[in-house]
């Protein structure tokens, strides 16, 4: 874990500018320039298209994370496996454009009739999964090399061009067809920017000969590992981007564009566990080919604790002011009506992070095929909840599928790793933090609140994250977090006081 608060730190101070800048356009920016159905529409077609990456790179990400060390010290190995890689996702790209101009009409005009949603919005939506796709290859690279800030940055970027595009379209500047053609326009760039950073941290010049491929190859393991890569990536997108597509498909972009909200809110909640598994990755996969089991029992737990923490912190600061902030926000009454989902989506992220590393863990394994099995049940779960729940109970039926669905698929994985490993997440710094996050919510909620909305805001935030965050450093509940601040504070010499 020591590695990876280092890794992360440049990550995390980046990303965190991003959760600032994404709530500013979540909460004024987004709300004043948008109708919640054009909210709705922009939402389906950004997370659509990132439903569909997995079907385009067959797993090939994963594939490149756990055999990049087995290739990489010959440089010819090293180019055979780029080549496989580059050659393989260029040709899925193609079929995956192709079928979709076969079917064009009929995708386009169920949209068009079910949601509202535009012809060109599917047309973009389609080009951003290609682009997706190969941004997510490169940052798999960029993830083995040790480098996540930059790319985490490049991320980061459209939480400043589209509030830009969004202002643009309220004052009438450009139509929302041009806030469309020009999100294209910018991932297209950023794609571009996103494979020139990489040749510059690695020399990558593949090698798409077919025959060189074979040789030097283990094709039948990195196909076989591949295959079961891409299932899971499916299985993931099914449990995390499906009921965007369904609710837009049955209640339209309106309610979309509510759901979406609150789904960006727990998203931001979940922020430290995907800086933290983006590098823990790789290094999991070292661990296992060294059988260094101590090593995976330590990151597995010292994870857990630093990953609960972080969500506690920010899920309650966040549910402590969310009243505030729809008083503050253009449209809050409206998006009031979301309130519920917030809570539903922040208690599914956190009954995530709280487990820890446990799917890579189990990828990067010999058994990584369990996995897919797990997520089949929280699939099947997900899925068949959703059609249940959505007509009778709205986006909050949907939101009851998420967490029901989450929540077995991590029971299923602890047990496994329990059973495998003989390892767990679970510690008594895990029940001390937990406590401690409730206490002091409880604690704060017994605060006068002001007429001032603002001002309440500040107030609870700073009572309730100024005690946890000094609590947490003094008991030490992470001794990760803590070494990494001790380290910070030398560096302005600052005598560490934990």
């Amino acid at each position: 874990m020591g590695i990876i608060a280092r890794q992360s730190s440049k990550a995390a101070l980046v990303t965190y500018i991003g959760v600032a800048l994404g709530l500013l356009n979540q909460i004024i920016v987004y709300p004043l320039a948008l109708s919640i159905d054009k909210l709705g529409e922009l939402q389906f077609v950004l997370q659509t298209a990132s439903f569909f990456p997995p079907f385009i790179l067959l797993g090939l990400n994963a594939v490149i994370t756990k055999y990049y060390a087995n290739y990489s010290y010959e440089p010819e190995l090293k180019q055979s496996l780029y080549g496989a890689v580059v050659l393989t996702v260029s040709l899925n790209s193609v079929v995956f454009l192709a079928l979709f101009l076969a079917f064009k009409d009929t995708i386009i005009s169920y949209y068009n009739e079910a949601s509202g949603i535009s012809s060109l919005a599917v047309y973009v939506l389609i080009a951003l999964s290609i682009l997706f796709s190969y941004s997510s290859l490169a940052s798999s690279i960029a993830a083995i090399r040790g480098r996540i800030a930059i790319p985490n940055l490049l991320n980061q970027l459209v939480k400043i061009i589209l509030p830009i595009l969004a202002l643009l379209y309220f004052t009438k500047w450009i139509s929302f067809d041009q806030v469309l053609i020009s999100l294209l326009a910018y991932y297209v760039s950023l794609t571009i920017f996103y494979i020139y950073y990489i040749t510059r941290q690695d020399e990558i010049k593949p090698n798409l000969s077919l025959p060189s491929m074979i040789n030097r190859l283990d094709l039948k393991s990195l196909s076989i590992f591949g295959f079961f890569s891409l299932l899971s990536g499916i299985g993931a997108s099914l449990t995390t981007k499906i009921d965007i597509i369904m609710i837009t498909s049955s209640l339209g972009a309106y309610q979309n564009g509510l759901y979406s909200w609150a789904l960006f809110i727990a998203n931001a909640i979940s922020i430290p566990y995907m800086l933290i598994s983006v590098i823990a990755t790789p290094i999991i996969s070292s661990y296992f080919k060294n059988e260094d089991y101590d090593a995976i029992e330590r990151l597995y737990k010292t994870s857990s604790a630093s990953i609960l923490l972080l969500a506690l912190l920010a899920f309650f600061t966040l549910w402590l002011s969310i009243d505030d902030l729809f008083l503050l926000m253009p449209r809050g009454n409206e998006f009031n009506k979301a309130k519920n989902m917030v809570l539903i989506l922040g208690v599914a992220a956190i009954v995530d992070m709280a487990c820890g590393v446990n799917s890579h863990i189990i990828s990067m394994s010999q058994k990584f095929k369990y996995l897919l099995i797990f997520l089949f049940i929280a699939v099947l779960l997900n899925v068949s909840l959703n059609y249940l729940l959505i007509p009778k109970y709205g986006i909050e039926g949907s939101g009851i599928a998420t967490l029901v669905s989450i929540f077995v698929f991590n029971v299923c994985k602890y047990i496994f790793i329990k059973k495998h490993l003989k390892i767990s997440p679970f510690s008594s710094k895990t029940i001390q933090i937990a406590l401690l996050g409730i206490s002091l919510y409880i604690v704060t909620t017994l605060i006068p609140g002001t007429e001032f909305p603002l001002l309440n805001i500040l107030i609870n935030t700073s009572f309730f994250g100024g005690l946890f965050i000094l609590a947490a450093y003094k008991l030490k509940l992470s001794p990760e977090i803590n070494q990494f601040v001790n380290k910070q504070l030398i560096r302005i010499r600052i005598q560490p006081f934990d």
